[in-house]
């Protein structure tokens, strides 16, 4: 082991940030917990070219995390759009990679205007390759649980960071005698112990489409990109087959469609079988379509080419009957299935052909050229599993074909498989973390759609849809969504103004995509949800975390706190009590494959804390490995109850509307819900602050009763408070009063009575 002085890190920093503030003035900072530099947004930083960017990393070592003479920067994979460019430099330790830990420097011609940095510094090093490479096959396989190594293409040897500590590891990329299934596993160098795996297919449900049955109704005569081979679908983009393993499997006798006389290739759709040529035109002709986008798009990236086999229906492994209502991308190959009418995952009644959704191809080849350009892989860190990339590269491959189809609903013709007329819809507001559950369609949503919507409000659609790409090659392997949102931001105010970035911020605010970072604020009450995957089974102990740490905050003198925690497995496994709840009051959980410390560690179990203390409850979700878990986690506790004294205006007229009514008090919590009176209706309503809550574009119908009426507000911990007779409902123009003389039985009140003008004794509501 070789270690580094504490002290002289923490004074070089210390120093560091000081000459780096003053020098730079910069717009934000954020820092590290150990005082590194997180990312930074500036105007007033120059650099010329590679050499003054090594220079300028050199200059800040320590406050970039390479603080030590053992270790620095190397400059990697560059990606650019006219005058933007993103710079990647990778930290070396002893002449290894540190897995993860990067810098990106994003440029508008020589000016910095945003740095990422996930290194930081650490204390100890262990470069002790000590298990043979020869050893690692038989390491992997028994693992594999009935699976075959096909081939290892490659063996890599890093630096992980576990907590302060940097160790030596194997990334290995490893495929299967499934084509569709295909892991990248990090071992332990010194152990031979497998810390985890990650699966290398990517594959998705619902789909994108362009030109579908549903949206053309006819097929149209195009040309078809030129082929490299006579009579063949094949040129150096993607060669076509019909239900075979792309990955070696795939032959002459497995591609149905050839030219007619005068070489053009006449074949109409015929769903009735999975021999189908039509679908293998269909696979060529949009696959090319995708990519010349991307080639005319102005980013920067190595040509690659694809094996694509449709109308699949299997080789006889328990896995078909996914496999046939799925399309699925593996690193070179896509895979698009035939589904039968018999399949149990089609309940329609009619057989679908997934190829017929043209954008299911598209939205495959979007993974390729996610993983080409941007080299994204998640990690677990400690703060998790960064899992929030799988959901962004499901995002994209949504967002990219939608734009170039102009079209906000997907998956027209795959959506007939589940009776449904669309898969997903991107006009669609789907908010974090209400829709932030692991699943990587539902995690993508949230980015999609405000991507999406961001999209229609500025002019040119396609510098943005652009500009969005390029920002996406300026993060790290442990970003998250809120992370997304910032370089979006930052790069629309390059590549357009300013003032159009300002603009598209809503829809993003909107589903609070500005706080959805790997730790997330809950309010009380609020039920937190997610899923762990069988997949990712070999981290700590056959542990895999999960992608977000929450956050409850329990204010001072709270008498009782209820914790209720579920998890329901969905996979069969007899495994079902180890979903563990990893808990810390004050500060995020610190997971490591070398075990994870924490004030609390909660299974399955509903909690009743006795004068609880006060401070901010840190969860980490752990699932065992085992089974496909679904858990829930909630925080509750009682609360001083809502007062509601007032409202604004405090009164109303029947079969009138009003912009705006302000329902003034106290205690107020975020995610409280009102209750106004039978018969006014409104469109939208929020918690502006612990004093106010403001409700918008009010109707009343002619239906609303007359008189004075209460207003109510719940708390998410179900605590309300009403406000008695603080609004009137009176008729048209008649503002009848009663006589505050009049005496009414207990329980009653002088209510004006608007169909006579008169007053009268009613209960009160």
């Amino acid at each position: 082991m070789n270690s580094v002085l504490a002290d002289d890190i923490l004074y070089r920093l210390s120093y560091q940030r000081d000459v780096f503030e003053k020098s730079y003035k910069p717009q934000a900072i954020r820092f590290h917990k150990g005082g590194e530099i997180k990312s930074v947004f500036s105007k007033d930083i120059l650099l010329e070219g590679d050499r003054d960017i090594v220079a300028f990393i050199k200059r800040y070592d320590a406050l970039f995390g390479a603080g030590r003479k053992d270790c620095g920067f190397e400059l990697k994979k560059r990606v650019s759009m006219g005058n933007l460019r993103i710079v990647r430099a990778q930290k070396i330790c002893l002449g290894y990679p540190v897995e993860g830990e990067e810098i990106t420097f994003s440029m508008s011609k020589n000016a910095v205007f945003s740095i990422r940095n996930n290194s930081k510094n650490f204390k100890k090093i262990d470069v002790s390759f000590l298990v043979s490479e020869n050893d690692i096959s038989s390491i992997i396989s028994g693992s594999l649980k009935g699976l075959e190594i096909k081939d290892i293409n490659g063996i890599e040897r890093i630096l992980y960071r576990i907590g302060d500590y940097l160790i030596p590891v194997f990334k290995v990329d490893v495929r299967t005698n499934d084509v569709l299934i295909g892991y990248r596993y990090f071992i332990n160098a010194t152990t031979g112990k497998i810390l985890y795996r990650l699966p290398t297919q990517r594959s998705a449900k619902g789909y994108v489409y362009l030109d579908s049955p549903e949206k053309s109704v006819n097929p149209a005569f195009v040309e078809l990109p030129q082929s490299t081979e006579p009579s063949v679908l094949k040129n150096e983009v993607v060669d076509v087959y019909s239900n075979c393993n792309p990955d070696g499997g795939c032959s002459s006798s497995n591609r149905l469609a050839v030219p007619n006389s005068g070489s053009d290739y006449s074949y109409l759709p015929n769903e009735s079988s999975n021999n189908d040529p039509f679908a293998e035109v269909m696979a060529y002709y949009h696959i090319n379509r995708l990519y010349n986008w991307f080639s005319n798009s102005g980013l920067s990236f190595n040509p690659f080419s694809i094996i694509a086999a449709v109308n699949y229906i299997g080789s006889g492994s328990e896995y078909d009957e996914m496999f046939q209502c799925n399309g699925f991308y593996n690193k070179h190959y896509i895979v698009v299935g035939y589904c039968p009418a018999s399949n149990q995952l089609n309940p329609s009644g009619e057989s679908i052909n997934i190829s017929y959704d043209a954008d299911v191809l598209m939205h495959e080849m979007t993974h390729g050229f996610f993983d080409e350009i941007y080299e994204l892989d998640p990690v677990i860190d400690q703060l998790g599993f960064s899992g929030m990339l799988i959901g962004l590269n499901e995002a994209i491959a949504d967002f990219v074909p939608s734009h170039i189809t102009d079209d906000a609903l997907i998956g027209r013709h795959t959506g007939k498989m589940i009776k449904m007329s669309y898969l997903r819809d991107m006009n669609s507001l789907r908010k974090c973390p209400d829709y932030l559950d692991g699943e990587s369609h539902n995690d993508g949503e949230i980015i999609s759609t405000a991507l999406w919507s961001a999209r229609g409000l500025v002019s040119d659609r396609e510098l943005f849809a652009k500009t969005v790409l390029l920002s996406i090659g300026s993060l790290s392997k442990s970003a998250s969504f809120e992370d997304v949102y910032q370089q979006v931001i930052a790069f629309t105010s390059q590549a357009f103004s300013n003032s159009v970035a300002d603009s598209i911020k809503k829809p993003f605010l909107d589903r609070g995509v500005d706080k959805c970072g790997r730790i997330i604020e809950l309010p009380n009450g609020y039920q937190a949800k997610g899923y762990l995957y069988p997949a990712l089974d070999l981290g700590q102990g056959g542990e895999i975390p999960f992608e977000v740490q929450f956050v409850y905050e329990v204010p001072a003198g709270i008498e009782l706190l209820n914790v209720d925690i579920s998890a329901a497995n969905y996979s069969g496994s007899t495994n079902t009590d180890y979903v563990k709840f990893y808990v810390n009051l004050d500060r995020p959980v610190d997971y490591s494959f070398e075990g994870v410390k924490s004030d609390f560690t909660w299974v399955r179990r509903q909690n009743v804390i006795d004068n609880p203390k006060a401070g901010r409850y840190y969860i980490l979700p752990v699932g065992d490995g085992q089974g496909l878990y679904y858990f829930t986690f909630q925080f509750t506790y009682k609360e001083p109850a809502p007062e509601v004294t007032s409202v604004d205006p405090n009164e109303l007229r029947l079969e009138s509307t009003v912009d705006e009514l302000i329902i003034n008090g106290q205690n107020f919590k975020s995610g409280a819900k009102i209750r106004l009176p039978s018969g006014i209706t409104y469109s939208d309503y929020e918690v502006i602050d612990s004093n106010n809550i403001g409700v918008y574009n009010l109707t009343v119908s002619k239906e609303a009763i007359c008189g004075y009426t209460s207003v109510s507000v719940i708390n998410p911990d179900g605590q309300r408070g009403t406000g008695k007779s603080l609004l009137l409902i009176v008729k048209g123009n008649d503002k009848c009063k009663c006589d505050i003389t009049l005496e009414c039985d207990e329980g009653c009140k002088c209510d004006p009575d608007c169909d006579t003008g008169g007053c009268g004794c009613s209960y009160l509501r």
